[in-house]
């Protein structure tokens, strides 16, 4: 394969994970800069870093994929190995799902605990 598909391969990759990359950024930097210490800022900042560190994850496994299956189809190999390597591949995706999850519901608890001490 030549390096302007693989280029093209991994832009797209990119262009996938843009957006998670970039909303989850920006939250964590108007949350680390905008919101005052105290109860619930540490749950989101936490949050929001589990999703950023989840969404990279992510990416750098759809471009080790890519990368793999490229590299199994030049050498020949069969195909029930990629078969086996998707099915791995869909339970880390599976667990980074859930991390991200996590970092959702820290975020929402976050926000929930700076809002009762608003009230108060």
């Amino acid at each position: 394969m030549d390096s302007a598909t693989s280029l093209i391969q991994v832009l797209t990759i990119f262009g996938y994970a843009l957006p998670e990359l970039l909303g989850c950024g920006i939250a964590l930097a108007m949350l680390l800069s905008g919101a005052r210490p105290g109860p619930g800022r540490k749950q989101g900042v936490t949050g929001l870093a589990l999703m950023l560190g989840s969404v990279m994850i992510s990416f750098l496994l759809s471009l080790w994929q890519n990368w793999s299956v490229q590299a199994r189809f030049a050498a020949g190999d069969g195909t029930v190995e990629i078969a086996h390597f998707y099915a791995a591949m869909g339970v880390v995706r599976i667990l980074c799902n859930l991390v991200y999850m996590a970092g959702l519901l820290l975020l929402a608890w976050g926000f929930c605990r700076a809002s009762k001490h608003a009230e108060r």
